[in-house]
C-alpha cells in the first residue's frame, strides 16, 4: 500500500519535475543584438550560445559588405557593418570574464573590425560610453556594473600594447583622468549578484600604464 502511495506521487510529480527543470534548458531565451546589455543576462550563457550569436552577427556583417547589388554605396556598407559588429563587441565584453570566455569568442569580430580599419576606434568609443556612465552614475547598477566589466576586458585586451599604440594609450588615459569612483549601490549589486570584487577602472589602468 505504501509503495503503490508513493509511485503514484512520482507519477503525478513527474510532469512538474520536468516542467520546472528541463523546460527553461530547451526554451533558454536566445542572445539578440541590443544597444546595452546585463552582465547578469550573459553570465548563464555558455560557450555555444555566445559564438553562435557571434557567428550570427559576422555572418550578417558579411552579406551586406558583400551585397554589391544593394542601394548602399560601398562606405554606407562598411558602416553598417560596423554598426552590428560594434554592438556584437559591447556584447562580448559586456561578459565578466572569469572563465577566459572573451578570448574564445572575440577573434572573428576583431578580424572583421580590424579589416574595415575600425577595431581600435570601436574600441575607444565603447571605452568612452562607460567612463561617460560610469561618472554620469544615472544609469541602474546593473548597466554600470556592465559597464565596469566592458572597461575591464577592453583594458585587458589591450594592455599588451596600452603603452606603444597611440589609441590604446589615448584609452587609458581617458580612464585615468576620469578618475572614476564606483558607486556603493554598484559594489554592493556587484557583490550580491556574483560575487565580483570591484576596483575602480582608473585604478585598473594606473596599474597597467605604470602610475
Amino acid at each position: 500500500m505504501y509503495l503503490m502511495w508513493n509511485l503514484k506521487i512520482f507519477k503525478t510529480s513527474l510532469p512538474l519535475f520536468i516542467s520546472l527543470t528541463l523546460c527553461p534548458l530547451l526554451h533558454a531565451e536566445k542572445i539578440k543584438l541590443l544597444d546595452r546589455y546585463k552582465y547578469t543576462d550573459l553570465m548563464t550563457k555558455n560557450y555555444t550560445e555566445l559564438d553562435d550569436f557571434v557567428q550570427e552577427q559576422d555572418a550578417r556583417a558579411k552579406a551586406i559588405l558583400d551585397n554589391e547589388k544593394s542601394d548602399l554605396s560601398l562606405d554606407e556598407r562598411e558602416s553598417e557593418a560596423v554598426k552590428i559588429l560594434k554592438k556584437t563587441l559591447r556584447m562580448i565584453f559586456s561578459r565578466p570574464d572569469k572563465d577566459s570566455m572573451v578570448q574564445r569568442i572575440l577573434p572573428d569580430i576583431r578580424r572583421r573590425l580590424t579589416n574595415l580599419h575600425s577595431y581600435d576606434d570601436t574600441i575607444e568609443k565603447l571605452a568612452n560610453e562607460c567612463v561617460y556612465n560610469i561618472k554620469s552614475n544615472k544609469m541602474a547598477p546593473v548597466y554600470i556594473s556592465t559597464c565596469i566589466f566592458i572597461l575591464e576586458n577592453i583594458m585587458s585586451e589591450i594592455k599588451p600594447t596600452a603603452k606603444d599604440n597611440k589609441v590604446y594609450k589615448q584609452i587609458m588615459s581617458k580612464i585615468i583622468e576620469a578618475d572614476l569612483e564606483v558607486p556603493r549601490k554598484v559594489r554592493s549589486f556587484r557583490r550580491m549578484r556574483g560575487m565580483f570584487k570591484t576596483i575602480s577602472p582608473s585604478e585598473t589602468a594606473k596599474n597597467i600604464m605604470g602610475k
